[in-house]
C-alpha cells in the first residue's frame, strides 16, 4: 500500500484491501470462514467483513495485533484470544504520555 494511501494502516507489509477482497471473493462464499495465519495488519479481515465471509486472523506480532486492534474498534462480533486490545489501547496511552 503506498506510504500515503488511504487505507493505510501503518504496518510494513500491508495488502491492497482491493486485492485482498478479490482473493477472498474468488475463492470463498457468503458464510464460509477465511483463515489468515500471518494477518500483518488485517486486511483479510476487512475484507471478510465487507464481503460476509467469517474469519480467523493469526499473528504472533504484537504490533500486528495491535495495528488490527485498531482497524477492527467498533467492528461486532470481534473476539480476541489471548490478547486484550483495551488493555493494548492502556499501554500505548500510558507510554505516549509518561508521568515525569
Amino acid at each position: 500500500v503506498p506510504t500515503n494511501g488511504r487505507e493505510r494502516t501503518g504496518y510494513p507489509t500491508q495488502k491492497p484491501l482491493g486485492v485482498v477482497t478479490r482473493i477472498v471473493q474468488a475463492s470463498s462464499r457468503p458464510g464460509d470462514v477465511v483463515l489468515d495465519f500471518f494477518a500483518g495488519s488485517g486486511t483479510t479481515g476487512e475484507a471478510c467483513l465487507r464481503l460476509n465471509r467469517r474469519f480467523i486472523l493469526v499473528d504472533d506480532n504484537p504490533e500486528a495485533l495491535e495495528v488490527m486492534a485498531h482497524r477492527f474498534e467498533g467492528a461486532p462480533g470481534i473476539r480476541w484470544v489471548g490478547f486484550d486490545p483495551r488493555a493494548a489501547a492502556r499501554a500505548r496511552r500510558a507510554a505516549a504520555n509518561p508521568i515525569a
